[in-house]
């Protein structure tokens, strides 16, 4: 299969470049396929000026309404993909905002209540131990968090040591 571009002495042209012109490829035409260009990507069915004729409205109605309805269809699609695209963006950004000023909250709150109580570390080593609960984690409802504040010693408790028989009938 040859490709266009060698053939220069006769004017080969796509029913889409001929209807370009206002020309519509004759019912009985055959076609000849050929490759659009050298790198042989894709072939198409080129017609010679006597395998066309002037087209009639109609006819050149009925020749771009599918290809513009693909083109108006695809145009609606990137769009639909876009607005999508974008609400989504939108979303992550409302939810980011969201989880940030919550974090802000909490540490606002807990600050608040560590100063309110003056819990310190036991142990001086700074850690305060809060229980925090959360319920309620599905966006967007609101959330109810429950907090208790405890300072206090975290020592080992020591074992009882249970004596054996034989130290019990010793005393």
């Amino acid at each position: 299969m040859e490709h266009r571009n060698k053939i220069t002495d006769i004017d080969y042209r796509t029913p889409l470049q001929w209807a370009k012109d206002k020309k519509i490829v004759n019912t009985d035409a055959v076609g000849i396929e050929m490759w659009s260009n050298a790198n042989h990507y894709k072939s198409f069915l080129y017609y010679t000026p006597e395998q066309v004729h002037e087209g009639t409205a109609e006819e050149l109605e009925s020749f771009w309404a599918p290809i513009r309805k693909e083109k108006r269809e695809r145009a609606e699609k990137r769009a639909a993909e876009k607005r999508a695209r974008e609400a989504e963006e939108r979303r992550r950004e409302r939810d980011e905002l969201l989880a940030d000023t919550q974090a802000e909250t909490v540490h606002s709150i807990l600050t608040h209540i560590v100063e309110r109580s003056q819990a310190t570390a036991p142990d001086n080593s700074g850690i305060i131990v809060l229980a925090v609960s959360y319920t309620h984690l599905t966006l967007p409802t609101k959330r109810i968090v429950e907090i208790s504040v405890g300072a206090g010693a975290l020592k080992k408790k020591k074992k009882k040591r249970h004596r054996s028989r034989h130290e019990h009938e010793d005393r």
